[in-house]
């Protein structure tokens, strides 16, 4: 991963790819893919997070648990961009949902972006690049100038 100097501040940071969450080893597109299996899972009254890690490929070692954290991590990055996305999008989203809605709130949020009765891996690209041409930082996760370091 090239690092980079900002010459002003200087701090280092990188320029990742926007298909790549920040720290996080998995990209948007398999996180994206694995969340509407959850929601699948859901709909259909079974085991969303366990079943969702039995469909996937074994040697991901994704259990249900960094499904679930992904999940958090998704929509507290959809929660935060909220108000930069409703200038673009028209989100059926507008308040914080019940601890048990996450995965809905999620699929509601990629509904309203990739504007598609059923969404896809793809749908949420245009939310990432239009939020981050609007402040200039990631909507999941955190670049590494943006994290806090010890002195």
């Amino acid at each position: 991963m090239a690092r980079f100097l900002c010459n002003t501040t200087g701090r280092t940071f990188s320029l990742l790819p926007h298909q790549l969450i920040p720290y996080c080893q998995y990209t948007v597109d398999a996180v994206v893919g694995t969340l509407l299996k959850v929601y699948d899972f859901q709909q259909t009254e079974q085991a969303g997070y366990y079943g969702a890690s039995l469909e996937l490929d074994p040697d991901c070692s994704v259990t249900p648990y960094l499904i679930r954290t992904w999940a958090v991590l998704f929509l507290s990055g959809l929660m935060r961009g909220h108000h930069a996305l409703c200038e673009k999008f028209s989100l059926q989203v507008s308040t914080m949902p019940e601890p048990g809605d996450t995965i809905k709130t999620i699929y509601l949020y990629l509904q309203s972006i990739s504007d598609f009765d059923s969404p896809d891996r793809q749908s949420v690209e245009p939310a990432i690049r239009y939020y981050f041409n609007q402040t200039g930082k990631c909507l999941f996760g955190r670049t590494s100038c943006d994290r806090i370091r010890p002195p």
